[in-house]
């Protein structure tokens, strides 16, 4: 009898907590849609303290917690729980990823705004509105990083996808002013290609001119007037990858494990490779952290 009254109280006290703790869950989720925000952000993070919350719950609220942080500026935290909610498969990862682009800028680590603008692409590709904002968005980061060729491809795919979008043209203005990705024509009409190549047209006459006078024929020297005098293109060079990415930030975590059950037994090489492996990535500038023979729970701390 008393054994049946324990697991009774026990189930009631078990019940009682996890009641307790969706309130806060209930709570944080009201502040939020209130735009009360620091509300929100401490109910949130009291309820994830909670062993025993209902854990189906935490990719929502780690959601709300990071939308809370960006619209409270805390862009640092923001970054911190969209990646978790990345890790837990949050639905609607696309505009995550371009909340994550935006607060990455927001901190000023441009090359992870790439990025995240290139991840939220691909997983929004089907909403020409969406690609537009998020193609005019990272050209807008390409040229503060001074990749305007590759700026101006995105503005010619926003533009492709939407021809009358106002930002878009006057930004393709704006580079073309500076001879970016467009054809120069020189003062004699001839267009020049990037490449610093005539056209066909102009090349087939070049060579015609360039052939030498019949014996028969006088030669005539006359000066070019300066209307006819050809004006070099100025020729704006492709940048490199390694230009790209001379300033990004490279981090490596890399986890060798080796002690397993006996049903596996002692494995000889895990460790060792991961040792040789993180040595070679240092030598290569990355920041490495290295785990070995590591638990469920220190691996995944590493990875957040």
């Amino acid at each position: 009898m008393s054994s049946k009254f324990y697991l009774l109280f026990l189930f009631v006290f078990l019940g009682s907590q996890s009641f307790a703790q969706f309130k806060l869950y209930e709570k944080g989720h009201s502040s939020y849609t209130s735009g009360n925000y620091a509300d929100a952000i401490q109910n949130f993070s009291e309820y994830l303290t909670k062993p025993t919350r209902d854990k189906a719950l935490d990719v929502e609220v780690f959601y709300l917690r990071a939308l809370s942080y960006y619209k409270t500026n805390d862009f640092k935290n923001a970054i911190n729980d969209f990646q978790e909610t990345i890790l837990l498969d949050h639905k609607n990862v696309g505009n995550i990823y371009w909340f994550l682009a935006k607060s990455y800028d927001k901190t000023g680590s441009l090359p992870d705004a790439l990025g995240a603008y290139t991840s939220a692409l691909r997983e929004l590709d089907s909403n020409a509105d969406s690609k537009v904002k998020l193609f005019y968005e990272r050209s807008q980061i390409h040229t503060r990083m001074g990749n305007l060729t590759l700026a101006y491809a995105d503005l010619k795919a926003a533009a492709t996808l939407q021809p009358g979008n106002a930002d878009v043209k006057r930004e393709l203005a704006k580079l073309e002013k500076q001879n970016v990705g467009s054809p120069i024509t020189t003062a004699t009409g001839t267009q020049v290609a990037k490449n610093n190549q005539p056209t066909t047209q102009s090349t087939q006459q070049t060579k015609k001119e360039d052939k030498p006078p019949a014996k028969s024929e006088e030669k005539v020297v006359s000066t070019p007037t300066p209307a006819q005098q050809t004006v070099l293109p100025v020729v704006i060079a492709e940048p490199t990858l390694a230009d790209l990415y001379k300033d990004e930030k490279r981090y490596a975590l890399i986890i060798g494990n080796s002690a397993y059950p006996k049903a596996i037994g002692l494995l000889k090489n895990p460790v060792n490779d991961a040792t040789d492996f993180a040595k070679e990535l240092e030598n290569s500038n990355f920041e490495v952290q290295l785990l070995t023979n590591a638990t469920y729970g220190q691996m995944r701390a590493a990875m957040l």
